[in-house]
């Protein structure tokens, strides 16, 4: 099987707030997504980290659902609006409500262009937490 370029992976402290909340009878508060360009180029991510590299928005989280098929992958989505533009998405993250990260995937480049540039649309993100 090839190795995957582009996954998401629960950091550590996701992990430890997962096992807590799930001892705890509780709910993991997931409330905010950022977008980061990489700081200019493509990186592996790892579960040690606590910020992505180069954040260029952030904002709530337009939907969060399972996946009918497995039951067993949480689908985590946002929309950054047309009018938000400039960048190049190559790294995203999920931050609880006390603002730590949770997950952390990276991405192949996706230009947000502006519309100085000739165009301009809202960029739906999906991260998926197994």
């Amino acid at each position: 099987m090839a190795t995957r370029k582009y996954f998401t992976v629960v950091t550590d402290i996701g992990q430890s707030k997962i096992a807590e909340a799930v001892a705890g009878g509780q709910k993991l508060n997931i409330t905010t997504f950022v977008v980061g360009d990489g700081n200019g180029s493509y990186y592996t991510p790892t579960s040690d980290m606590t910020s992505i590299k180069q954040e260029v928005w952030r904002g709530t989280i337009s939907e969060a659902d399972m996946i009918q098929d497995t039951q067993k992958i949480l689908r985590i989505t946002t929309v950054i609006p047309a009018e938000v533009s400039g960048f190049v998405v190559r790294e995203m993250g999920l931050l609880d409500e006390t603002g730590e990260l949770i997950a952390i995937g990276n991405s192949p480049d996706m230009p947000k262009v502006s519309l100085q540039d000739g165009a301009s649309t809202e960029l739906k993100l999906c991260m998926r937490l197994a």
